[in-house]
């Protein structure tokens, strides 16, 4: 009995280490069929993803909202006549001073700056007239004219603008629809003493009377050699 059992002990222990040396056969085997085991590696580092979020579009406040510019042209200031004058060669500005004494002209004292008038000169009826442009009916002066030659100086005379008195002029004239100051709105024209066949400079003037020197004055000249080159106009129309 004894011994049997012994027997059975042995056998049990080979088949233990029967078990044991199988193990590790079968480990080697696995071992062989799938390689070195992958070392495991740390993951790759996770990049963050670039963030695609695009800035708002940056909200610029309304402009101030402008006026659409004007298109209405703007008439220039011209020194052509109006519409109901023809245009004439014969122009001359009045930019002359002058003091009827000879001496310096005081520019306070002249009835209009150098340069303000410009004279245009016409054919109407049998004399020559003339077409103050800038100077308004109000101011306070005596329109004159004249012609020169060689024999020098002819047909001069000078008027008064409503509420100007000139009487003090030796060639003060009064004015009527035939002769002298004509106003129509706020053009002032003038019918000249002046023949309209004169061949001669036409000079125009604007003049004041002062007690110190007699006078002061501006005055513009012009040629005119071929008087038929001047246009014709309607002496009444000077007037209205």
């Amino acid at each position: 009995m004894k011994q049997r059992n012994v027997l059975v002990t042995i056998a049990a222990a080979a088949l233990v280490l029967a078990a044991g040396c199988g193990g590790d056969d079968d480990a080697e085997d696995a071992t062989a069929a799938t390689g070195d085991a992958p070392t495991t590696t740390e993951p790759p580092e996770t990049t963050a993803a670039p963030t695609t979020t695009t800035a708002a579009p940056e909200t610029t406040e309304p402009s101030e909202t402008t006026e659409p510019p004007d298109t209405t042209e703007v008439p220039t200031t011209t020194a052509s006549p109006p519409d109901d004058l023809p245009e004439t060669p014969a122009i001359a500005t009045i930019e002359q001073a002058y003091a009827f004494d000879g001496s310096v002209p005081d520019t306070e004292q002249l009835p209009v700056q150098p340069g303000q008038v410009t004279a245009r000169w016409y054919r109407a009826g049998a004399v020559y007239a003339v077409v103050y442009d800038g100077l308004p009916p109000d101011a306070q002066a005596c329109p004159g004219n004249s012609g020169q030659t060689t024999a020098g100086f002819d047909f001069v005379s000078n008027a008064a603008l409503p509420g100007m008195s000139c009487e003090g002029f030796d060639t003060f004239i009064e004015s009527t629809d035939e002769q002298g100051v004509q106003v129509c709105g706020d053009r002032v024209s003038y019918l000249t003493l002046i023949p309209s066949d004169f061949v001669a400079v036409l000079y125009s003037s604007i003049e004041a009377p002062n007690d110190a020197v007699g006078g002061y004055g501006v005055t513009g000249a012009v040629l005119v050699e071929d008087p038929s080159t001047l246009p014709e106009v309607d002496p009444l129309s000077l007037s209205c």
